[in-house]
């Protein structure tokens, strides 16, 4: 979850964790307490579906052929 919250800085990250117990009270079989990830922690995620790799793959391709001949 994201809420537009800086949690790189110790005021954020408090701000988002008191926003995490709001909702942990208010829905605790969905979120729970202890399962806090503060966004600037996560990974980004690439989706693993075929047709998203395969597009994927031709605009990488792309972008390199494009980035090398300007570098020419």
């Amino acid at each position: 979850m994201n809420w537009g919250i800086d949690t790189s800085i110790p005021e954020g990250c408090a701000q988002f964790k008191e926003e995490w117990d709001k909702l942990a009270e208010m829905a605790p079989e969905i979120i729970k307490k202890d399962y806090i990830v503060f966004p600037h922690e996560k990974k980004p995620v690439l989706s693993s579906e075929p047709h998203f790799r395969s597009v994927w793959k031709h605009y990488r391709n792309h972008y390199f052929k494009l980035t090398i001949t300007k570098m020419v």
